[in-house]
């Protein structure tokens, strides 16, 4: 057992949110599956008794206060992913904040405690966005994850700060806390997460959170409820889309078992002290 804290983050949304697939209006014709892969989830971890943090998309947190009550009553983080699946620069500032603001309200009076963590759907935010940052101090976050320090062809800012940084907006800081990745051959690459815990063999995916642990790093990883639920029903996706979708579904409950069993896994919230002073008192 390696004993070091590796934080596990859950981006609670089902799978048919995505705003490549299907769009926001067509949501409700689709067979709603979010609970299947949050309760196999929720239940790996209580087995091994650990917590992660759970990015609820607000449309869900509405249609299933149940699911969020448990996951708080477990033990584990509550925090915001935005209402609508959709990326923040599509959408702007009015309706990023009205759906920031909404889905803090919702599940806050599920709670009954203070939401303070925020990731963008998509990692739909970069560094020349300081209207989000802006938003998020003022509406009380203290912190963000959703800068990812890689560039794919849906998203990221490769120019981004790999490790846990504050970022001054608006008058204030906000604490930015990015998926863990690594270089490899003078490239960055993630240590695992969605598509790259899907796709990756276990073994490198254990090569990467060790490597970082060594090092003194922290290590984020990131999963989805629906990623433990292979037997949704399949999109109808132009091909890429369709394999990214679908590659390694089978496999990744067997992963994530091994996984959850193999690290001490912890939410975003308890490590906050950590990842303040590795961020020290730098900004950027």
């Amino acid at each position: 057992m390696n004993c070091q804290p590796v934080v596990l983050t859950v981006d609670v949304e089902d799978y048919f949110m995505s705003p490549e697939s299907i769009a926001f209006e067509q949501w409700s014709s689709f067979e709603d599956r979010v609970q299947v892969g949050l309760n196999r989830l929720l239940d790996m971890l209580s087995t091994c008794g650990r917590t992660a943090t759970f990015f609820f998309l607000g449309y869900v947190a509405e249609r299933h206060p149940e699911a969020v009550i448990s996951v708080a009553k477990a033990g584990h983080e509550v925090a915001v992913h935005h209402y609508w699946h959709q990326p923040y620069e599509q959408i702007g500032k009015a309706r990023f904040l009205e759906g920031l603001r909404r889905t803090k309200g919702i599940l806050e009076d599920l709670i009954g405690t203070k939401v303070i963590g925020h990731r963008a759907p998509m990692w739909s935010v970069r560094r020349d966005m300081p209207w989000v940052f802006e938003g998020l101090l003022e509406n009380g976050f203290q912190y963000d994850s959703s800068l990812f320090p890689i560039r794919t062809y849906l998203y990221g800012d490769a120019g981004a700060e790999p490790e846990p940084h504050w970022l001054n907006f608006g008058g204030g800081r906000i604490l930015e806390v990015p998926p863990s990745t690594q270089t490899v051959f003078g490239r960055r690459i993630p240590v695992g997460g969605g598509f790259f815990l899907r796709a990756y063999p276990l073994g490198m995916t254990r090569w990467g959170i060790n490597r970082r642990l060594r090092s003194g790093r922290s290590v984020v990883l990131y999963v989805h409820p629906w990623e433990l639920d292979p037997g949704h029903p399949r999109l109808q996706l132009p091909t890429k889309l369709a394999w990214i979708h679908a590659v390694g579904l089978n496999r990744l409950g067997r992963k994530m078992t091994e996984l959850v069993k193999q690290y001490e896994f912890t939410s975003l919230r308890n490590s906050l002290s950590r990842f303040e002073a590795i961020a020290g008192g730098t900004n950027a």
